[in-house]
């Protein structure tokens, strides 16, 4: 599948860096809960190995590429590339990565291009019988299925709930990421956690690229959406599940009132998901007909249930 999705781009060997030192997510797909932390080793100041991509530098070793993002309060963009497919590796890097067109994006990242097979270092107090473990094993990479493709952790403010967060996972087989307006758009997508990002990406790209997602991603939005999947969770079905309270609460601090749209999705990953729900947003004219219209504000989240279920939901604002 993917060597005919990189056929037509230029190549989608997507590598992304490893996350060491990031707090993982549940491996559950359904929260970016962390659930556990890495830390790598920081014993000895590392010597920061680059390569140039295009006309900027890509650390080549996670930790040296997580420390300069912690510090500097940024994403980490990573690429993790397959080291037995290096033709497409360099392909995507060459038309996509290297095109100027991406560089002011990718400069407001730390980037790191590592390979899959790349090892966690140890944490500092690791026991002598502590063996290294692959990257990409990590819980918190479970929505890259242990493949090729972007990932961003984000290490904005240690205080914030997205912090050390794998944001955005984006394996080569989901077919979402295949030229440059498609990476543009996965760099440029509003602060959020996984699921509320890859509801926005999904609709951003949507060939009818409806309106609303166009807006400003509002975090009390995107949160309110995600209390009111979880409540579709809880009541096992879809609908406007404590609209009344909601949308005065909404209301009251934007001063509008807001619209909201309710989805049921399912599928294998959170892509396959997230184009289901939009696919019966999009045979519904009335919830269409409310996101294609253009809102200040935006918000999208989805969550799913204990039987694979996913219930997704959008709040705007005009």
């Amino acid at each position: 599948m993917l060597k005919k999705l990189v056929t037509w781009t230029g190549c989608i060997a997507w590598c992304a860096l490893a996350v060491v030192a990031v707090q993982a997510e549940d491996a559950k797909p359904v929260e970016t809960t962390a659930v556990e932390t890495t830390t790598a080793v920081e014993t000895t100041t590392p010597v920061v190995n680059t390569r140039q991509i295009g006309d900027l530098a890509w650390h080549t070793e996670y930790a040296a590429a997580y420390r300069q993002a912690r510090d500097e309060h940024k994403q980490l963009l990573l690429f993790f590339r397959d080291e037995k497919d290096l033709l497409t590796a360099g392909q995507f890097e060459v038309n996509v990565l290297a095109k100027p067109e991406l560089k002011p994006v990718l400069s407001k990242f730390v980037r790191a291009a590592i390979p899959t097979s790349a090892m966690a270092p140890l944490a500092k107090d690791a026991k002598p019988e502590d063996k290294p473990v692959r990257v990409l094993d990590y819980s918190a990479f479970v929505h890259m299925h242990k493949q090729a493709g972007l990932a961003i952790v984000d290490l904005h403010n240690e205080k914030d709930h997205l912090y050390g967060k794998v944001v955005s996972a984006h394996p080569f087989s989901s077919n979402t990421i295949t030229n440059v307006p498609s990476v543009k758009i996965a760099l440029e997508l509003p602060r959020g956690t996984i699921t509320q990002r890859v509801l926005t990406y999904v609709l951003r790209v949507h060939p009818e690229q409806p309106a609303s997602v166009w807006g400003n991603g509002d975090p009390m939005l995107f949160e309110q959406c995600r209390i009111a999947s979880q409540l579709m969770v809880n009541y096992g079905s879809v609908g406007h599940h404590d609209w009344g309270n909601r949308s005065a609460l909404v209301g009251s601090h934007f001063g509008v009132s807001p619209m909201e749209v309710a989805s049921i999705g399912g599928g294998a990953t959170l892509f396959e998901a997230a184009h289901s729900a939009v696919g019966v947003w999009r045979g519904s004219g009335v919830h269409w007909g409310m996101m294609i219209t253009p809102n200040r504000h935006f918000g999208y989240d989805m969550v799913q249930s204990a039987n694979g279920t996913w219930f997704a939901n959008g709040i705007f604002v005009q």
